[in-house]
This record gives C-alpha cells, sequence and structure tokens, in this order.
C-alpha cells in the first residue's frame, strides 16, 4: 500500500508539473504566444500570359478586319470630295450667272483669246466685287496643282461656227465673241463650268486618253451634276480635233448651240 500511495503521489506530481509547464507563460512567452499565427497560405495565381501564337493570331485579325474597311473608307473620302467639288462649281455657276445677269446676259470674257479666257473666267468678277481676290477662287486646286481647276465652258466665249467638224481654227486663231444667256437654247442641258483637272491625281477629266474619273458639272441653267466624259458625251469616247474642239463640256462640237447630256 505504502508503495502503491508514493506511487499515485509521484504520479501525480508529475501530472501537476506538466500541466504547470503547459500553462501560458506571463510576460515576454505570453505576448509571443498571442502574437503567433499560423502562416497565410496564398493561393496560386490563376492568372496567364498570352501566348506567342495568341499574340500573332490577334493581330492578323485587326490587319483583315482593317484591309477590309479600307476601301470603303476611301470611297467614303472619295464620294465627300467629289460632292464638296460639285458644290463648289455649282457655287462659281452661280457668280457666273449673277454677274452675266449685270452685263446683259453676256458672260464674263476675261481675254481676247477665248482658250485663256475660259481659264482665267473669274478676272472680271474679282474686278467686279464677286470675289475679294483672285486666291479665294478654288484654293483646294491652288494648292495642289498650282492653278484654278474650275473652267467656264469655251463655248459661252466663241463662235458656234468655229466648232463644226472641218470649220475649226488653231488655237491662237480661237477668238472670244460675247455670248449671251438667252442664245443658250438648251440650259438644262448645256455645260457651263466643269473642273478641267482632279486636284488629287495629274488627270484631265473631260478630256480623251486619260484615265476615266467622275467630276463636277454646272450647267447653264444653275443645276449640277457629277459623271465622266462619257456621261457628258452621249455614250461615247470624245473625239476632239486637232485644235481641240470637241471636248465634253469644254468645247462641245456644235458650241453653245448643243447638249452635253
Amino acid at each position: 500500500m505504502g508503495c502503491l500511495g508514493i506511487h499515485r503521489g509521484a504520479h501525480r506530481g508529475r501530472g501537476s508539473h506538466d500541466q504547470r509547464r503547459l500553462r501560458p507563460r506571463h510576460g515576454l512567452a505570453a505576448y509571443a504566444h498571442r502574437a503567433y499565427r499560423a502562416p497565410i497560405t496564398r493561393r496560386a495565381d490563376t492568372r496567364r500570359a498570352f501566348t506567342m501564337i495568341e499574340v500573332l493570331v490577334t493581330i492578323g485579325v485587326v490587319l483583315l478586319l482593317v484591309s477590309l474597311a479600307l476601301p470603303a473608307m476611301r470611297g467614303a473620302a472619295l464620294q465627300a470630295k467629289l460632292t464638296r467639288w460639285l458644290a463648289q462649281t455649282s457655287q462659281y455657276a452661280r457668280s457666273v450667272m449673277i454677274y452675266a445677269e449685270d452685263y446683259r446676259g453676256v458672260y464674263p470674257i476675261a481675254s481676247e483669246y477665248a482658250p485663256y479666257a475660259a481659264a482665267a473666267w473669274y478676272f472680271p468678277l474679282v474686278t467686279d466685287g464677286h470675289f475679294v481676290q483672285r486666291q479665294d477662287v478654288d484654293p483646294e486646286g491652288r494648292r495642289r496643282v498650282g492653278y484654278v481647276t474650275i473652267w467656264l465652258s469655251q463655248c459661252m466665249l466663241y463662235d458656234p461656227a468655229r466648232m463644226l467638224p472641218g470649220k475649226t481654227v488653231p488655237h491662237d486663231e480661237q477668238w472670244s465673241v460675247p455670248v449671251g444667256q438667252h442664245q443658250v437654247p438648251f440650259p438644262s442641258s448645256k455645260g457651263l463650268m466643269y473642273q478641267y483637272r482632279w486636284p488629287v491625281e495629274p488627270v484631265i477629266a473631260m478630256c480623251c486618253g486619260m484615265p476615266i474619273v467622275v467630276g463636277p458639272v454646272a450647267f447653264a441653267d444653275g443645276s449640277g451634276m457629277l459623271g465622266t466624259r462619257y456621261d457628258f458625251n452621249f455614250g461615247l469616247e470624245p473625239e476632239p480635233d486637232k485644235n481641240g474642239i470637241g471636248v465634253p463640256v469644254a468645247t462641245t462640237w456644235g458650241g453653245y448651240r448643243a447638249r452635253d447630256r
């Protein structure tokens, strides 16, 4: 029994001592015990970068879309330019008609030489106050090609009897003559002003042997139209003679008595 008691007491003593060792200590040990936290385990980053193949495929798709859109964008830009040129040509035609009304219906004659007068049609209008200065006329054409690209039809400055096959004369003998608005029998069909040259390309719009382009024409009644040289020559290729007569709108066969559409 005595041994048993001693054993039990010893067991209790050791248990009490072990429990005391497991109790949290005061002071620095207690603070460390409270401050201790289990390490935070970070979640694995599931994001990944694009592969080279994916980048190349994306670039290819973008380039394909751009190539498909470019023709439509160019077409829209060209149509906007044509609309602007037609409005400008029609505006200049109205200015010429207003000038003519002040001079008994006679179209402006800038020179005794008809081909030059057709190109310099705006000189009398500047003198008369319709434009402030010559540089105000066709600034885009001046900037791109160095001169005004919208011209007056020579038919409105020249004898129609000299605009018939076999009756033409050389350029240096084509003298200007007064032509009145009342003399034009088909004002809605006879071109009054046109774009001699495209401001963006070295193309003579109404002449033969050139690329087919669309250009603006303003008629003697004030109306306007966009078309190619075929549209103003009844679907036929123009055949001007060596003296330059026979170009649609510019030097139409038959002069102001003829039709351009």
